[in-house]
């Protein structure tokens, strides 16, 4: 029988009671019921509709899914809800193990009533039951859209005549419930295909790890005849020097270098950003509509025959790595953590590749492919579901959490993880240095690449990802909308207070005289209010609805827009405030003169200047002679030196 364990709470701030407080999972389940039967309902009425998505709508296993997520996402709360009636009831020590299980049941005994009396609960399993029925649904009228597009271009041609299998990635809620989805195709000779299915922007992961030459082909043969008017064409994805990774490969091979091609794979973005023009939403406001794109990839295998390595195979893989780090440390691409990495026919794949950095990364370790160098295991217990559609609904664990590999662990012959060795980031190191150089003399192809790229989207991370899941469980406890509203606000009072002396510091040279845009400009690169962000009316709409909320930026645009694609508002009238009364005016007037903006100062855009702007800057800089570049590369390979060949907290 599965049970939480009680996390202290500052929703439910009562005391610690004598005996573990748990909730049977059975009692539990009672509160879902409901919600599951729904969903089921509703998938049986589409599936007689489309017919070869009936296996995949009503297969056991997707709803079993549904009720594991249900559990993750209210079992806490419940939990706590009941821990706080108990201590009401039963203060002090005054209450034994059977005590608490049998108040537990009566509490949750009549579904419906409990779920009366604590809406919150209600709502977060409402919410998440419709994010899910909306992510598998809004997937398979786009399946049914490009059915014939996908057979041409990831199948080979070959007819699909069902969806028997759709596995949801359990990957966070975005934009409106979006998840990834891992697809399993039947054609009719029974052999199964999979695909992978994104309900996000995909244009970045082609640009930089596209096979681009895999979609001319496909366009020029005129086999795509449905994405391309979604976006996909040639005019709007090909313009001519490849996929970042491609771009690489022709200018090593030109070199005659000695390195290994860098790993590409299909890719299709549809809706991609640069295709997307600005609409009007119903408050008059201009919104780039960010949730009409998605698109597929080619599922990468990552099992025996993929990731189980010789010694002339760990050089290879490690070659390849070392590039990948110079180019995402030089192109500021971020966010390549260990679940960002596949080992596919023994080298490194990279995916997820939608976030940008803003600014400059210092070292390679701001791209975080240090953390997917060595960590290859992550805590994780299987939890299997039972008899989801029936009263005795039960969640099983079989053993205890232990460390699981993951899809970036490499093995030896013998199948045992073989962790990076100083020889092996030796090898990485010299790649990278030898990457780094060839970029710097074809600094002209790449600041080419930027300027293809230029209506680009990108996730721009303002706040961390865990940092806003954290903030999106502790607001779905909240008693109604409205309390997630002042909570938001309140978090932007609190970030707003933190981060004024920094604007002051940042903006007020200590001689006294009046700032110039051009230095406000300079300093003010490294400074990022996330008070706008708490500020915005839809991080609290999305938290609302169970989303975790993402952030996004045109490469050559200078706003910071929401998951609905709006404009962010920084107000820095609130932050001259903050000045002293004599430097308020001086201050005022420079930034009317850096942004143009007009009094009182609310200039819409988020950073001094677009990413793509900063980024051609910093490659010219890097190019030109001079100190700059080296001591930049020095500081990189004594960050990769610092890489650890196992993490502390992985056992040995």
């Amino acid at each position: 029988m599965d049970t939480w364990t009680l996390r202290p709470s500052r929703v439910f701030p009562y005391p610690r009671l004598a005996v573990t407080t748990t909730v049977p999972d059975a009692l539990r389940a009672r509160l879902y019921s409901f919600e599951l039967r729904v969903v089921w309902r509703l998938f049986e009425q589409y599936a007689e509709q489309h017919p070869r998505l009936a296996s995949a709508l009503l297969d056991p296993a997707l709803f079993g899914t549904l009720a594991r997520l249900l559990d993750e996402q209210v079992a806490p709360t419940v939990v706590e809800l009941v821990r706080g009636e108990a201590a009401i009831r039963f203060p002090g020590a005054g209450i034994t193990r059977d005590m608490y299980r049998q108040l537990a049941a009566t509490l949750v005994a009549n579904p419906e009533a409990f779920l009366d009396q604590h809406d919150s609960v209600r709502r977060r399993i409402h919410s998440t039951a419709l994010n899910f029925q909306r992510s598998i649904l809004r997937c398979c009228a786009r399946l049914e859209e490009d059915w014939a597009d996908l057979q041409a271009y990831f199948f080979a041609g070959v007819v699909q005549v069902a969806l028997v299998r759709l596995g949801s990635s359990g990957s966070d809620f975005h934009k409106g419930g979006g998840q990834v989805l891992l697809l399993t195709f039947r054609d009719a000779a029974g052999n199964e295909s999979r695909l992978v299915y994104k309900p996000s922007d995909l244009e970045r992961d082609f640009r930089i790890v596209g096979d681009t030459a895999a979609l001319t082909a496909a366009l020029n043969a005129a086999l795509l005849n449905v994405v391309t008017g979604k976006g996909v064409t040639a005019a709007v994805l090909l313009q001519g020097n490849g996929s970042l990774c491609e771009l690489f490969n022709d200018q090593q091979q030109a070199a005659a270098a000695t390195g290994p091609a860098l790993p590409v794979y299909r890719i299709l973005p549809v809706w991609p950003g640069s295709a997307l023009a600005l609409q009007t939403d119903a408050a008059g406001a201009s919104v780039l509509p960010l949730r009409d794109s998605y698109g597929y990839t080619q599922f990468l295998t990552s099992g025996e025959q993929d990731n189980r390595f010789t010694a002339a195979q760990r050089q290879i893989y490690y070659s390849a790595f070392g590039a990948q780090v110079a180019l995402c440390w030089l192109l500021q691409i971020t966010d390549m953590h260990q679940e960002n990495l596949i080992v596919h026919q023994h080298l490194p794949y990279l995916i997820d590749l939608e976030a940008c950095s803003p600014g400059v990364l210092e070292v390679p370790s701001g791209t975080q492919l240090d953390t997917a160098y060595s960590t290859f295991c992550a805590e994780q217990q299987d939890r299997q579901v039972i008899g989801w559609d029936t009263p005795d609904l039960r969640y099983e664990t079989p053993g205890t959490a232990a460390r699981q590999p993951l899809l970036n662990a490499l093995y030896d012959l013998d199948g045992h993880l073989a962790y990076p060795t100083n020889v092996d980031r030796a090898q990485l190191s010299a790649a990278f240095q030898s990457a780094v150089t060839l970029i710097l003399a074809n600094v002209a192809a790449y600041q080419t690449w930027l300027t293809n790229a230029a209506q680009l989207v990108a996730r721009v991370l303002v706040i961390s990802t865990r940092s806003l899941q954290g903030a999106e469980r502790a607001m779905a406890d909240a008693g109604n909308v409205a309390d997630i509203v002042l909570m938001c606000q309140r978090g932007g009072d609190i970030d707003l207070s933190r981060w004024s002396p920094l604007f002051a510091d940042a903006i007020s040279p200590a001689q006294g005289d009046p700032p110039t845009p051009q230095q406000i400009g300079a300093r003010y690169a490294a400074l990022q209010p996330a008070f706008a962000v708490w500020s915005d009316p839809q991080l609290a709409a999305d938290f609302a609805d169970g989303d975790v909320p993402t952030f996004y930026q045109r490469m050559s645009g200078v706003d910071l827009l929401n998951s609905r694609g709006r404009a962010l508002t920084v107000d820095y009238g609130r932050m001259l405030a903050s000045l002293p009364a004599p430097r308020q005016l001086p201050v005022a007037t420079a930034l009317v003169q850096q942004w143009g903006a007009q009094a009182p100062l609310q200039p819409t855009w988020w950073f001094v200047q677009p990413v793509l702007q900063t980024q051609r800057q910093y490659l010219q800089q890097m190019q030109a002679p001079g100190g700059f570049s080296t001591l930049r590369i020095q500081a990189a390979l004594q960050d990769l030196q610092r890489w650890p060949n196992r993490p502390d907290s992985q056992p040995g």
